[in-house]
């Protein structure tokens, strides 16, 4: 995230989406902040990712990037790629809990044995209105 977009994450994700992919926001149907999670990286400094869903249609054309070669995956197939263990931690939870909710969760990463591990919970709003 660019300083300017530090209280729009959705903004910046369309902005990356672009430089990365070309795929302009219009193309992008539903695009929702569904993780947010959070390290600690070497005990100093702690690191907060935004992760949203969203759909786009297969026959959208991407451009060449810096970043790698793209290709289409199904987010059901991302285990069988090389990916990190967070993206994978991530993917399990929405296979299994996520999809099925339109709420939004929170992962604080740990490591358990050598191994990356997320408890997670649900980002709620706790000064919902109260009627007497």
């Amino acid at each position: 995230m660019e300083g300017y977009e530090i209280n729009e994450p959705l903004k910046a994700c369309f902005r990356e989406i672009e430089e990365e992919t070309g795929l302009k926001s219009d193309y992008i149907d539903n695009l929702t902040l569904r993780y947010i999670l959070i390290r600690l990286k070497d005990n100093q400094e702690v690191r907060i990712q935004y992760v949203f869903f969203g759909r786009v249609s297969k026959s959208s054309t991407l451009i060449e990037s810096d970043e790698g070669s793209l290709v289409w995956v199904d987010y059901k197939d991302i285990a069988n790629k090389n990916v990190s263990a967070t993206t994978n931690e991530i993917v399990n939870h929405y296979s299994n809990t996520g999809e099925s909710s339109e709420k939004v969760y929170v992962g604080s990463m740990k490591s358990s044995k050598g191994n990356p591990e997320i408890t997670w919970g649900l980002l709620e709003d706790w000064e919902l209105p109260i009627f007497i």
